[in-house]
C-alpha cells in the first residue's frame, strides 16, 4: 500500500520530482532541476478533471499552479505543453536547509 503523500498549500516551494523529469514534456528541465536551481511556489489549487473529461467525483485532482522563482524565471508552464498545472506526483517540497552555528561568532 502507498503511503499519502502530504497536500501542498499556496506557498509552498517546490521542485520537479523524478517521475516529472522522466516525462518526454519535461526532459529539457531536468539540468536545471539537478543543480538545484527550478525552484517554484504554488500559487493556487484548481479542480481539473481527466480520463476524458468526465465529471465524475472520481476522475477529480487537484491541479497545482507554479510560479517559478530565480533569476531567469524559466520553468515550465505544466505537466504538458497545453496544461497550466502539475499534479502532485510532478511535485516534491524543497528540502529545508539546515543553517550550522558558527561557534567564532558573536
Amino acid at each position: 500500500m502507498a503511503r499519502k503523500k502530504k497536500e501542498m498549500k499556496p506557498g509552498d516551494l517546490v521542485m520537479l520530482s523524478s517521475s516529472a523529469i522522466k516525462r518526454n514534456d519535461l526532459y529539457w528541465y531536468r539540468q536545471l532541476t539537478q543543480d538545484g536551481n527550478l525552484i517554484g511556489m504554488v500559487i493556487r489549487i484548481k479542480d481539473i478533471y481527466y480520463a476524458g473529461g468526465h465529471g465524475h467525483l472520481r476522475h477529480r485532482r487537484a491541479g497545482y499552479i507554479v510560479r517559478w522563482i530565480g533569476d531567469d524565471k524559466i520553468g515550465p508552464r505544466g505537466r504538458k505543453r497545453w496544461d497550466s498545472y502539475f499534479l502532485r506526483s510532478d511535485l516534491k517540497f524543497v528540502p529545508k536547509y539546515k543553517f550550522k552555528k558558527n561557534k567564532n561568532s558573536d
